[in-house]
């Protein structure tokens, strides 16, 4: 809270603080207060789908399903996080299948603080927050009651990545990246300092 106060970005996502430092459920999130909203309940998987989506038919089997915790869409309409024109090109709809984890949360009191919407597989209800920003201090937190990093992690679909990156640079104030990678998007890089004979 002091590092986000003082004006340190924070993402996170799912159950994020749910949980003290020894396991044990807490009756909230601990960082309710930086993320926003509170926690209500996790969203049941649903387990099975109607037909495969045109995005996943070439790539996946019905095994796939099985692991999955749930499916939803998420979608979006105009903010600064979606605000990418790699992003944009990759979901032109502004709508795409999510399956991963995820966690109902109550809505901000800004409603223009949800910047990503989620709505489960036969979901009745409206739909949920997916992504929300909120402002701490002198800081920004963006959390992500969808899990985008996990699903990113599990099948790493690239608007995931996008999502991801557009939170660091909204999180980081929009502090100019040290190097910039201009590449298809399946080029990994990393890098690194070293001390040479003129300083590092």
């Amino acid at each position: 809270k002091e590092y986000v106060n003082n004006g340190g970005g924070l993402i996170a996502s799912c159950d994020t603080s749910l949980f003290d430092e020894i396991g044990r459920q807490r009756d909230g999130f601990g960082l309710e207060e930086l993320f926003g909203v509170k926690y209500l309940k996790p969203v049941d998987g649903v387990g099975s789908h109607p037909t495969l989506d045109i995005n996943w038919v070439n790539i996946i089997d019905e095994s796939y399903w099985k692991e999955r915790k749930g499916i939803a869409k998420v979608s979006w309409g105009k903010n600064e996080l979606v605000n990418d024109k790699v992003l944009n090109e990759l979901v032109a709809l502004k709508e795409v299948t999510f399956k991963g984890l995820m966690v109902k949360v109550s809505e901000p009191k800004n409603p223009k603080d949800v910047l990503v919407q989620l709505t489960p597989l036969d979901w009745k209800e409206k739909p949920l927050p997916g992504v929300v920003i909120n402002k701490y201090g002198k800081g920004t937190v963006i959390y992500m009651p969808a899990g985008i990093d996990e699903g990113y992690y599990s099948y790493w679909y690239p608007y995931q990545r996008r999502l991801l990156a557009k939170s660091i640079e909204i999180a980081g104030k929009g502090n100019t990246f040290p190097i910039k990678v201009d590449a298809p998007m399946c080029v990994q890089s990393t890098y690194f300092t070293q001390k040479d004979t003129k300083g590092e």
